[in-house]
């Protein structure tokens, strides 16, 4: 039987290891990176596509191929990059695709329901945030070893490929300071953040610390105490660039941030970092490679190290 001119190729969120290929008009051909409402079995589910190829109109198939009933977005959810590090992390985790992608959106986006007009303007890049990011007057001083290491970071992040530097220090040592500093000049420039902490209780105590530092630069805070809601309007001004600072627990990892320059993993040593069910995956390998395929800088501090990291160190990595 003839078979359409354009197909796209969709995951979806089952336990399937291939993508599912649905034919579309050529009036709707959707962008790669939007949801599609396809039909499955009997029923309809929520799809991402991933892939649009064009087919002779003539070609044969061994298969009726159904058409996508509906369009739920007018702009991408994820660009290449996060496609990217999601369809690494499906290979590597062993994990079906669809249910990695799927598992790493807000819950209001794995519904087969289009969003309304107010969230599709939120889904539109903004431009940068104007606030510049300054020292508070009443800021602690930083100590002559505390410098020093600034500086031996600074340094190593501005190589051309810089490599994940792990920051050792005790409790009450000063790495939230490190951290400040290096957040700063970037900040200034427009930049995004993303810092990582292993539980939500830790949070409160980055975000007050954050906000009194940084009491100009727009933030958002991401973790399992938030509602769908809230959650959903974090990741929406992450997305959009307009948050500068996101902060969150290990999900957080897969929040877009197009311009994203420096992630911070604290306590990397923590298990919580670690995902235990559904899709598992550890958050701060995950930052690793998320960075590494950003080519930016990634800062993972600790006052116990967990014993790969200490030994990566010794080997060079």
């Amino acid at each position: 039987m003839d078979q359409p001119s354009t197909l796209v190729h969709v995951a979806i969120p089952r336990p399937l290891h291939t993508l599912l290929s649905y034919s579309v008009t050529a009036g709707e051909i959707p962008a790669v990176g939007v949801r599609v409402a396809v039909p499955l079995g009997k029923g309809v589910s929520v799809g991402l596509v991933l892939g649009v190829e064009a087919v002779a109109a003539d070609s044969e198939s061994e298969f009726a191929i159904k058409p996508i009933q509906a369009v739920l977005d007018t702009e991408p959810l994820a660009d290449a990059h996060l496609l990217a590090l999601l369809e690494w992390a499906a290979r590597y985790y062993h994990c079906p695709l669809g249910e990695v992608i799927f598992s790493a959106l807000p819950a209001a986006l794995r519904k087969t329901k289009p969003l309304s007009k107010t969230m599709q303007r939120l889904l539109k890049p903004s431009a940068p945030p104007a606030a510049i990011a300054t020292e508070p007057d009443n800021a602690l001083q930083l100590t002559a070893p505390q410098q020093a290491c600034l500086q031996s970071i600074q340094t190593w992040n501005a190589e051309s490929n810089p490599r994940p530097v792990l920051l050792h220090g005790i409790t009450g040592s000063g790495k939230t300071e490190i951290y400040l500093r290096l957040m700063t000049p970037l900040l200034a420039a427009g930049k995004q953040v993303l810092v990582i902490v292993p539980e939500i209780g830790l949070t409160p105590q980055l975000l007050t610390r954050f906000a009194h530092f940084f009491a100009e630069i727009p933030t958002v805070c991401l973790h399992s105490g938030l509602s769908d809601g809230e959650r959903f309007k974090a990741w929406l001004r992450a997305r959009s660039g307009q948050a500068q600072i996101i902060i969150g627990t290990r999900s957080a990892i897969f929040t877009p941030a197009p311009s994203l320059a420096l992630i911070v993993i604290d306590e990397e040593h923590d298990a919580s970092l670690k995902q235990q069910d559904g899709f598992r995956y550890h958050g701060r390998d995950l930052a690793i490679k998320r960075a590494q395929m950003l080519n930016i800088p990634v800062l993972l501090g600790s006052a116990t190290p967990a014993l790969e990291s200490l030994y990566n160190v010794q080997t060079g990595r």
